[in-house]
This record gives structure tokens, C-alpha cells and sequence, in this order.
């Protein structure tokens, strides 16, 4: 399961973090509750991220408008990339399907292209790691203001939000996110080196025999 939709790293990171000392609440529960209805709301399953505590027997949402705009904006990214990494897997395996079972001979330097765009890939994963570590605020501030909107994604220090989710929140995750796609680029390369290697030899042979 991904990290943005598992409980158990969530509320991990809460008590490592501590986040209900940092906040106006003494109760840990209210920001379990919203982070459930967060997670079930980036599963789809629900149409609103709001959540509802009582006070005084009054019941006052958890998130403002503002919070909830920019929530739902991530929502939309997020649907988007998981739209494109699904389809990514599916063109990869189909195409090594493809050249596995249907062609008789392959042409090395399609893998070789293939594998090229993989370094590349993994390249700049490296680099945005490696800058991550040296100064990941200039990395999460030019992410956010070339994906969103100009005052859609800043908030006070008394967001619930922010307190609920911090910053050492969305480093952690971030590193994590991109070491699990480095090593899924990895095994995708390796996998196409093998696969190159077992086409020339199989190209090899075909061309031995029909001499």
C-alpha cells in the first residue's frame, strides 16, 4: 500500500513527530480522525475532507475552506499521477510482453534507447534526492509553486493542516517515495538488460541457423 494512504505510517510519524503537543489540542484522537477521513478521501471514498469535533457540545470543522481547496487540488494531482505510474507499468510489461512471445528478432538498440531513458530517469531522481537532503524547503516550495496555484498553498502556523501534517512530515515521506521508485527503476533496467541480452543471443542463434 502507498505511504499516502497507509494509517499505520501516519500515526507512526504523529508519535514520532508529537504532533499533539504542538497544537491546542490535548487530545491526540481529534487529528487521528481527520487523518482517517483524509486517507479516505485520497482513496475516493469520500466527497469531503471536513471533519467535525465537538467542543462545549458544538460541533466545529476541523479544516477551513481554504484548507479543504488546497486538499482537493491534491487530490487531483495525486489521481493524475497515480493515473500515469499505472499506465507506465502497464506499457512496460506489455512491451517486454510483446518482444517476449510475438518477435522473432529484436532490435537491441530499442532496449538499449529504453534503458538510456531509464538512467535518465533515475538521474534526476538521484538529483532531487541528494538536493532533498541539502535544503528540501527550496525543493518543497519550487514543487508547490510550479504545480499550484500563486496563495493556494501557504497557511498560518495555527493550521490544522500544518500541525497535522509539518514539514519534517512531508520530508520523510518524500525520501521514502523516492528511494521506492529508484529501486523500482532499478529492477525495470536490470530486468531490460537481461532481456537485451536474451534477444541477441536468441538473434544470434536464429541467424546461425538459417545459414
Amino acid at each position: 500500500m502507498p505511504l499516502t494512504f497507509n494509517n499505520r505510517f501516519y500515526d507512526f510519524m504523529f508519535e514520532r513527530l508529537q504532533i499533539h503537543e504542538q497544537t491546542n489540542f490535548d487530545d491526540l484522537e481529534h487529528f487521528r480522525n481527520a487523518k482517517y477521513i483524509m486517507l479516505e478521501y485520497f482513496r475516493n471514498n469520500r466527497d469531503s475532507m471536513q471533519y467535525y469535533f465537538e467542543v462545549n457540545g458544538e460541533l466545529r470543522p476541523f479544516f477551513n475552506q481554504f484548507e479543504l481547496d488546497h486538499m482537493h487540488d491534491v487530490l487531483v494531482l495525486f489521481n493524475g499521477g497515480r493515473i500515469i505510474f499505472y499506465c507506465s507499468l502497464i506499457f512496460v510489461f506489455l512491451t517486454i510482453i510483446y518482444f517476449f512471445f510475438r518477435r522473432k528478432f529484436i532490435n537491441k538498440n530499442f532496449i538499449t534507447w529504453f534503458q538510456w531513458t531509464l538512467i535518465s530517469i533515475v538521474g534526476i531522481m538521484l538529483f532531487l534526492t541528494v538536493l532533498s537532503i541539502i535544503n528540501f524547503e527550496f525543493v518543497f516550495e519550487i514543487f508547490h509553486v510550479l504545480l499550484f496555484e500563486d496563495g493556494t498553498w501557504t497557511f498560518p502556523a495555527t493550521s490544522h493542516l500544518i500541525q497535522m501534517l509539518p514539514f519534517e512530515f512531508f520530508f520523510t515521506i518524500t525520501m521514502i517515495m523516492l528511494i521506492k521508485l529508484f529501486l523500482y527503476f532499478v529492477i525495470v533496467f536490470v530486468s531490460l538488460h537481461f532481456l537485451k541480452k536474451y534477444f541477441v543471443y536468441k538473434n544470434s542463434l536464429q541467424t546461425i541457423i538459417h545459414e
